[in-house]
């Protein structure tokens, strides 16, 4: 591609999203493609860094040294006498970029398109061609000079072959090389020699001058099937980067249900606790009903807690079953234990930049532009299929003929005795009205104005998604510190229920209020753990949806469609 051709191909992509030509010029002298990296905020002073504490004029609590207690644990087994797979997204994605039969089905796509190219190419190639005929002719005469005086029937008997080289250039030239050989014999008085036998070497050259003419026209097949490939290639990457997100989202899934049990471990054995100190002291001052809400509470945290084991042993078995790796299908009791958290770096995303990006990253643009490019070829295909027909027809031919069969000395006759015949002339053909013709070309017209609007559409949706993506990436950091705010909150809120429950004399009726309040802090302190987990995967998560949204994911991954 040109740099001039670059160059349009990038204004014509921003003015579709309406970003000015000057923001763009440094751009096209650089390479085809610009990166759009997130960057870590501690990397500039200037940038509109998401932070929850802009504007916070209220003194937020300080968070415990341990309030993540559970990111060591769930990166590390959490069933016994297990066999152990640790796994990363990078890992999982590369495995199922080799493993997945998914992908790999998706990939024979690209294949099977590029079988079209050498179809296409094919019509080009020469064509061997052969052809024998046995005729005999057994007429009666209506003349004396059909077969002469006194013949009543006309019987011939005439056999030949012929055999030869066609092809079709690039230019819509048909050419065709022929011999022909032959016997031929007949009671007609005049026939001489008796038992003839001939030969015919031929060359013979048709031209269209309109219809059919030029070499655009004719390798219009081969731009169309090379545009079909790129355009297989294209969806392959769509697809590819979506299946990777999935890939991605259910390794995350897997880490969020894993720390979602531990917490609720936690939350089993706090009931357990208060449980096992209230049968303590059931001699003394704890009521019976104290001790069954308890019971109560504990029977049903073990109900969650099985939920979620269950729950991480079917993440499990979805990132399984699109991976496809053989580590991971070997034993599918295995664990798979993630060997990474979440991160919690703040990263800067400028919107025009992500734009420009986005319209020369993804995928779909390049798509879309093909399809524009296919749709103008077949265009061209309609005009040209709109004129008249007018060939040329060359034709020339040496021959030779013996008696008593001899064919071989005919064919020695052909090029000894005699000169070459030739033809020349022209061919003219148009269809009264052409209405067929002029239907195709305004169905063409009617296509390329649909690519068009479907472009402009496509353009459109691609700036939104990247708006929405940059504002979800600034989102999604705000709620994890709101969220990192709010666990913090409610570890102080259950741990001040817990100390006035160990100070209040358990004969004490408000106790038993007391002990209900401090249930409902545990489980609005396990429901703070949870969201606080949830909003970090949803940051990661919008982060990898921003590369989604650009078209950088697999950039960002190394990895070459």
């Amino acid at each position: 591609m040109t740099e001039k051709r670059q160059r349009w191909r990038l204004i014509l992509r921003a003015a579709a999203i309406g970003i000015s030509l000057q923001s763009l010029t440094p751009c096209c002298a650089q390479d085809d493609r610009q990166s759009v990296h997130l960057r870590p905020a501690s990397q500039s002073n200037s940038a509109n860094i998401p932070n929850v504490a802009d504007g916070s004029a209220v003194a937020q609590p300080t968070a415990p040294s341990n309030f993540e207690w559970w990111t060591s644990s769930a990166t590390h087994t959490l069933r016994h006498n297990a066999s152990v797979v640790d796994v990363d997204v990078d890992s999982l994605i590369y495995d199922a970029l080799a493993c997945s039969a998914k992908i790999q089905a998706i990939h024979e796509n690209v294949a099977i398109s590029e079988t079209g190219i050498a179809s296409a190419r094919a019509g080009f190639d020469p064509r061997l061609f052969m052809e024998s005929k046995f005729n005999r002719l057994n007429v009666p005469t209506g003349s004396s000079l059909d077969a002469g005086f006194n013949v009543d029937r006309l019987i011939e008997n005439n056999w030949y072959y012929n055999g030869g080289l066609r092809r079709r250039n690039y230019q819509g030239g048909k050419w065709e090389l022929a011999q022909k050989y032959g016997t031929r014999d007949s009671n007609s008085q005049f026939f001489f020699p008796p038992d003839q036998g001939n030969a015919r070497l031929s060359l013979g050259y048709t031209q269209p001058l309109l219809n059919g003419a030029g070499g655009a026209y004719n390798r219009s097949l081969i731009v169309l099937a090379t545009l079909d490939n790129k355009i297989s290639s294209d969806s392959f990457i769509v697809e590819l980067q979506d299946y990777l997100l999935t890939v991605f989202e259910t390794h995350w899934e897997l880490y969020r249900q894993r720390t979602w049990m531990l917490q609720k471990r936690i939350n089993l054995e706090r009931a357990q606790d208060i449980l096992k100190h209230l049968e303590q002291r059931r001699q003394f001052d704890a009521y019976e009903s104290q001790i069954a809400q308890v019971q109560a509470a504990v029977t049903t945290r073990i109900a969650e807690l099985v939920q979620a084991e269950t729950a991480i042993r079917n993440a499990e078995s979805r990132l399984r079953a699109m991976v496809n790796s053989p580590a991971l299908l070997s034993n599918r009791e295995s664990e798979l234990v993630p060997s990474e958290s979440p991160t919690r770096h703040a990263f800067l995303v400028a919107t025009p930049d992500a734009l420009v990006t986005a319209m020369e990253c993804r995928a779909e643009v390049d798509q879309a532009f093909r399809e524009l490019e296919a749709g103008s070829v077949r265009l061209n295909i309609a005009k040209n299929e709109l004129l008249p027909v007018l060939d040329v027809v060359l034709e020339s031919y040496v021959s030779g003929l013996r008696g008593n069969y001899d064919v071989g000395q005919s064919w020695v006759d052909q090029f000894s005795v005699g000169g070459p015949s030739y033809t020349a002339g022209l061919i003219y053909e148009v269809p009264l009205g052409r209405r067929a013709g002029k239907a195709q070309l305004q169905r063409r017209e009617a296509e390329c104005r649909q690519l068009v609007n479907q472009f402009r559409a496509l353009t459109e949706n691609i700036a939104a998604d990247v708006e929405i993506a940059v504002r979800n990436v600034d989102t999604a950091y705000r709620v994890m510190n709101a969220k990192e705010q709010s666990l913090v909150a409610a570890n102080a809120n259950a741990h001040y229920f817990h100390r006035r429950w160990d100070l209040l004399p358990g004969d004490d009726r408000a106790a038993t209020f007391l002990l209900q309040d401090l249930l409902d802090a545990q489980d609005r302190l396990l429901s703070a753990e949870d969201a606080y987990v949830q909003s970090q995967v949803g940051y990661v998560m919008s982060l990898a949806r921003f590369k989604r949204a650009t078209g950088q994911l697999l950039q960002c991954e190394s990895i070459n469609p």
